[in-house]
């Protein structure tokens, strides 16, 4: 059995040290992240696709690098999570937007056809 210095073991496997508990506080993911100095902070996540694809991309990034400092991907401040999140929802695909001319088109092709 591998044991790491200052994890908790299951058995057979040790509770990694990139592990970070995980909770949920309204419709928010809440993810501590504890540094290499034992300090520690809390990152809020909405509950959405975007949400758990940011909360997985941090948690990657932390089995990268064990020691990751805040501020970096690995243990990243809840300001650049907020700017990740609002960039994924600007380049999301908006919805398609039709003209009144579009709309009344469709409005007279669907009366000829008797179903309006």
């Amino acid at each position: 059995m591998i044991d790491y210095p200052g994890t908790a073991k299951l058995d057979p496997y040790p509770i990694p040290r990139q592990a970070a508990p995980i909770y949920i506080v309204g419709d928010r993911l809440m993810l501590i992240l504890i540094g290499p100095t034992g300090a520690g902070h809390t990152l809020a996540f909405p509950i959405t696709a975007e949400g758990i694809k940011k909360l997985a991309d941090v948690l990657r990034a932390r089995t990268q690098n064990l020691n990751a400092k805040i501020g970096t991907p690995g243990s990243p401040v809840q300001y650049d999570i907020d700017k990740m999140l609002e960039e994924m929802r600007r380049k999301a695909k908006p919805k398609d937007v039709f003209t009144d001319e579009q709309r009344e088109a469709t409005k007279s092709l669907l009366r000829k056809m008797g179903l309006i």
